[in-house]
């Protein structure tokens, strides 16, 4: 089964005429990435997996006792409004489970966003934050963010600026460098292709609720060759 995973721009940025880069992937392997309008891949009629700008993706993680689903989602909504900047009623907040250390990661969006993305001629299968593209213990450089993705559930975005000197060149390498010495991420070289090969998390839904099942994780290939829509 073909699958299509985008990148969006930011979302106060997004038109159907927005060049985004794109994957294309068929059994598990990535076939062909490159860069095209949203109106262009819009007539493939695929459902498509897209990934949040870094600027959108804001991410954290609160410790919770266990609770039935309805009270955690309650206790998440709650201490969102500690986290978010400006009006809460304005975000759309979304979870993933708890996990054995009782961490919950939480990510939010603006529902002006959300919104505008909705407008658009495009197939929704899955809303994900940036780092949940990512392969398990990677980090990569994206638009001056640096990402790294923790685990499954936990990924995380760090403005350049804040990641020391060595990052504030945009070269991959001292991003890497960085994140080995102070997250503990192992630092590997990752093709282009890696890129898309992490599996997303357990947090958007394609018509913005709750935020969606998550993609499986997909392998390398040499192959190319554009898949038929």
């Amino acid at each position: 089964m073909k699958r299509l995973r985008i990148g969006l721009p930011p979302l106060d940025q997004l038109t159907a005429d927005s060049r985004v880069r794109f994957a294309w992937l068929e059994r598990g392997a990535v076939i062909e990435e490159g860069y095209e309008s949203l109106a262009q891949l819009a007539t493939s009629r695929q459902a498509i997996d897209c990934f949040l700008h870094p600027r959108d993706s804001l991410l954290t993680s609160l410790e919770l006792p266990p609770l039935p689903a309805a009270k955690t989602a309650a206790a998440v909504a709650c201490a969102a409004q500690a986290l978010i900047l400006g009006p809460v009623e304005q975000m759309q907040v979304a979870h993933g489970p708890r996990e054995n250390d009782g961490r919950v990661h939480v990510a939010w969006v603006p529902k002006a966003g959300l919104a505008r993305l909705a407008q658009l001629p495009i197939k929704l299968r899955g809303l994900y934050p940036a780092p949940y593209a990512l392969p398990v213990g990677a980090a990569a450089l994206d638009d001056g963010y640096l990402l790294t993705r923790d685990s499954l559930q936990q990924g995380a975005v760090h403005p350049t600026r804040l990641a020391g000197a060595g990052c504030a060149t945009g070269r991959r390498g001292a991003a890497l460098e960085w994140a080995s010495t102070h997250l503990g991420l192992a630092r590997r070289s990752h093709p282009a292709f890696d890129c898309w090969m992490g599996p997303g998390a357990g947090l958007c839904r394609a018509r913005h609720r709750h935020l969606d099942p998550r993609p499986q994780p997909v392998r390398r290939t040499s192959g190319r060759g554009r898949p038929t829509p």
